[in-house]
């Protein structure tokens, strides 16, 4: 029974692991797809200035 548990516990830890990890990179994802809007944004409207 004991090492059922245990066993169990690992499995907990590792999904939680495996969800922080996925949260923390769609997060990073998130970021990092906004940024290029950003300055997508950002050469657009200086294009347009220059113009």
């Amino acid at each position: 029974m004991g090492a059922v548990r245990k066993y169990e516990k690992k499995q907990l830890a590792s999904f939680y692991n495996i969800a922080c990890v996925k949260h923390r990179m769609g997060t990073c994802l998130l970021v990092l797809y906004s940024l290029e809007l950003c300055s997508e944004e950002g050469v657009k409207a200086a294009g347009f200035i220059r113009k």
